[in-house]
């Protein structure tokens, strides 16, 4: 009986760290950036760009979960078709 005892609180225990750790709360988000001509000479295709970027990042985070259960951050910086700046 006692042995049944211990086995049963080690399972208890093993599922309760099993879900502690799988658990959506300790999930960190995978942030990614994005340098894009927003403005400028270059800025049409710029646009199209970042808003596939968007799309994209979007449905990675809601219709598949994220990455391994992490979601995904993007930041997107205009560089404005200057290359001093992009380099910044």
């Amino acid at each position: 009986m006692r042995k049944l005892s211990i086995s049963a609180m080690t399972l208890i225990f093993a599922m309760a760290l099993i879900f502690w750790c799988v658990s959506p709360v300790h999930a960190k988000a995978i942030k990614v950036g994005a340098v894009i001509n927003l403005t400028g000479p270059a800025s049409t295709w710029g646009q199209f760009h970042a808003k596939g970027m968007k799309d994209y990042m979007m449905y990675i985070n809601e219709a598949k979960g994220g990455v391994a259960g992490n979601k995904i951050e993007l930041t997107i910086v205009d560089h404005g078709y200057k290359v001093p700046e992009a380099i910044k």
